[in-house]
């Protein structure tokens, strides 16, 4: 099934399909029974509090965190996973959060089965680790490969309801075959923690002051 198709069943579900559009997609979901079952499967899950986005959908693996937590994303080539990850408690200080979440990302780091969401190890798949409450991050990358020619791997924090991107910084060229990266993200006081998304794009080496991905995405969100 192609992503444009899989994008007009988020949609479909979500009652954003104008009348003419539904009324198409309906006569093609009647025909397809890979379709139907798709439409099934994104309306079961919008019954469970599933978020349902387009470009893919985001996987709730563990219950809705009401005390501190800290966001993991499994990410792949073709969507972003998410989940909450409770804390005892809320790190007391700037710098005791920031040992906090560097201690959770080099956990999964050594321990990839202690993740939320498992890695399917097909190359070029990692995950990222966020605190909403500071607005920064690590990000992990196994057998990502060299960037092509010209190009640089950028990560995106992405607002699914505003499709607006905090640029979150450049991999390091050295770190193209994988590793574990800090980032940070300008506050965006109006997005909420189940609505972000987090996107690597292959972006001009020569850019300088990207406020926008442009380039083609390599891991996560791949729509905007």
């Amino acid at each position: 099934m192609n992503a444009n198709l899989e994008e007009s069943a988020c949609r479909y579900v979500l009652d954003q399909l104008e009348p003419a559009e539904r009324a198409a997609f309906e006569r093609q979901r009647f025909a397809d029974p890979a379709l139907a079952a798709l439409v099934r499967e994104l309306e079961s899950a919008l019954a469970r509090g599933v978020a349902v986005v387009l470009g893919g959908i985001w996987k709730m693996r563990s219950p809705i965190a009401s005390g501190p937590y800290i966001l993991f994303a499994g990410l792949d080539p073709r969507q972003s996973t998410l989940a909450r990850v409770p804390v005892a408690e809320a790190a007391p200080g700037p710098d005791a959060r920031f040992v906090q979440l560097a201690s959770l990302a080099q956990k999964y780091w050594d321990r990839p089965a202690d993740q939320p969401v498992k890695e399917g190890g097909a190359p070029g798949q990692g995950y990222a680790v966020f605190d909403p409450a500071t607005n920064q991050g690590f990000i992990a990358v196994r057998r990502i490969g060299a960037a092509p020619e010209g190009k640089r791997y950028h990560l995106w924090v992405i607002d699914t309801v505003s499709g607006r991107a905090r640029a979150a910084g450049a991999l390091p060229a050295a770190g193209d075959g994988g590793g574990l990266y800090f980032f940070s993200v300008t506050p965006n006081p109006g997005a909420r923690p189940e609505e972000l998304n987090f996107s690597v794009t292959a972006e001009d080496a020569s850019a300088v002051a990207l406020v926008a991905p442009r380039g083609r995405v390599v891991l996560g969100a791949t729509t905007f």
